[in-house]
Order: structure tokens, then sequence, then C-alpha cells
């Protein structure tokens, strides 16, 4: 495991990167870290360069004091990929990482081999407002395990869930909240025509977080992209089914990434 801190817009990220061979880009979400996607990285580094960030705000990366606006995200990332000397890669984002690759998309469209998105959504999150009142009547650490059981399934394990908040806690307050107010201000629901590359959609049946209607949303308005619904599990997918997760990954890239 290679762990590299690298400078990017008046902070420092943590990032992981391993393997060889085309660039493979991780993105978690909001009070996640690289960690969400594990099982991903394990998987994937043995066929290719897995780049796998801690945003700005999160894990161990640096902290500052905000905004954290979704465009903020999208510059790390392109300068992130600048200091890695990468031109171009399949950016995989679960969440808040989902709205996140999709931007970068928009942005960088030249960048982008194809998009995986887990669990995410091209619209507002509506529910960002009553979150922040519960962080701040709550305190951060409630307000984050209330979330994440919400988040879950049924059979979401209590030893995911307790790594989960662990991971969690490693975003301060001010972050969380700044965070809550960027995803109910992001809204490419009106763009997503605009995006022409390869695009897989992973979505859990029972996510509430970000729901099959907004799945299928983005799988009716982005050409061509692939639903993959996962079925008995709710927002972690990649954690809950990681194995059937990274054969549907894994047949994506097949055609993606073949020479």
């Amino acid at each position: 495991m290679a762990i590299q801190r690298v400078s990017v817009v008046s902070t420092e990220l943590s990032c992981e990167v391993r393997g060889q061979g085309k660039t493979l880009v991780f993105v978690h979400g909001n009070a996640g870290t690289r960690q969400n996607w594990r099982p991903q990285i394990e998987y994937f580094a043995r066929r290719f360069r897995v780049v796998a960030p801690d945003l700005r705000g999160h894990g161990d990366s640096e902290k500052p004091t905000g905004p954290y606006p979704i465009s903020a995200f999208v510059v790390d990332l392109a300068r992130l990929l600048d200091a890695l000397d990468i031109d171009r890669a399949v950016i995989a984002g679960h969440s808040m990482g989902g709205r996140v690759a999709m931007s970068f998309a928009l942005e960088h469209p030249k960048r982008v081999l194809g998009l995986v998105l887990a669990g995410t959504s091209a619209a507002p999150f509506d529910r960002a407002g009553e979150q922040i009142a519960r962080v701040r009547a709550l305190g951060l650490e409630r307000e984050l395990r209330e979330f994440i059981e919400f988040e879950s399934s049924p059979q979401t394990p209590e030893a995911m869930k307790r790594e989960l908040l662990e991971e969690a806690l490693k975003t301060p307050e001010h972050v969380r909240i700044a965070l809550w107010k960027a995803v109910s201000e992001f809204d490419v629901s009106t763009r997503l025509g605009e995006i022409r590359t390869p695009t897989l959609i992973i979505v859990g049946d029972l996510d509430r977080g970000a729901p099959m209607a907004a799945a299928r949303q983005l799988h009716e308005r982005i050409s061509g992209s692939q639903l993959a619904i996962v079925h008995d599990v709710a927002h972690f997918t990649m954690l809950e089914r990681p194995e059937l997760v990274n054969r549907y990954i894994d047949a994506f890239l097949d055609t993606v990434l073949r020479d």
C-alpha cells in the first residue's frame, strides 16, 4: 500500500495509490473515507492502477474551513490526477462521490474513460436542512450514528455500522454541516444528457438516501448507461455485497477498457 500526500488547492489530500495499468479512481461520499471502497481497492489493484483519495475534510486529509461545494472536490480531483500524471481514468463515486464523479465528467469529459455511479443522485438532497438541524441539536456523533442506521438495511452487520461510524467521525462537525449544504444545492439533473462516457449505475433496492427512482433517472437520461440493482441492500452496496459489485464493475471495465 502506498499512501501519498498530495497538495491540491489550498489543502493537502491523503491518497492511496496501488497497482499498475489503466487508472481506476474511487471517490467516497459525505463523511466517508477511502475505506468505504476497501473491497474494491483490494480487488481491482490486482489489474489496474487504483487511486483512492480521502476528499478534503475527510479521513486523513486536511480539513480546512469551508465552504465545501461539489465544484471544489471536482477541482481537487483534477489537480490530484495532474499531480499523479494521470491523463484519463475511470471514475467511480459513491453517494456524494457520485455527484463529484458526474460533475467531473461534465467539466472534464475527455479525462473520463468511464463512470461508475453507486448509490447517488443528480438531484438535490432534500433532507439536508433536517440533517444540519440534527447535527446542531444532537451533536455530530449521534447524527452520524442515526444516519448510518437510516442508510442501512436490516441485514447490515453491526460491525460494519461501527466501522462506518469510526471512519465518519474523522469528518469534523463544521465540514459535515458544509457538506449537507453542498448536496442540497447540487443539481445536474438537466445536464445528464451531456454525459457521453460509458456509465454503470449501481443501486441497492432498499436505499432510502439515493433511492431506486434516482438511479432510474440517471439510467434514463445518460445515454447507453447500464443499471445494476443489488437486492436486499440499502446504501452501502459495495461493502455489503462486494463480490457482486466487483463482478458488475469487472464486466463494465472489460467493455470500457477493451484495447
